[in-house]
């Protein structure tokens, strides 16, 4: 069997995107505390037809398009989800605490 972690997360992909997309780039924030994984890829993916709309004079835009909603398909949403809802809950609990 092959282990297909990385960095403690399920796989490549989900990193990936945890990192890039939802810290670095995605405001999600609309979705707390409710986060929900159907809700997080397709903000994920309408990211992605944004951007691949400023591509349209990219020869390869179909082929590069299709390669990267695999890689979206390949994300551990649920994993995303719990990351962020534990997130959303140290935030609070800091505030929390900040305020006393």
């Amino acid at each position: 069997m092959t282990d297909n972690t990385y960095n403690g997360w399920t796989n490549y992909e989900t990193w990936r995107v945890k990192l890039e997309m939802i810290d670095n780039f995605a405001d999600v924030s609309y979705l707390a505390p409710d986060f929900d994984r159907d809700d997080l890829k397709q903000h994920c993916t309408d990211l992605l037809d944004e951007e691949f709309k400023t591509l349209e004079h990219v020869p390869v835009q179909g082929f590069g398009r299709g390669y990267a909603y695999a890689f979206l398909d390949a994300v551990n949403w649920a994993e995303i989800e719990r990351a962020l809802v534990r997130d959303y809950e140290e935030d609070q609990q800091y505030q929390q605490e900040a305020e006393c």
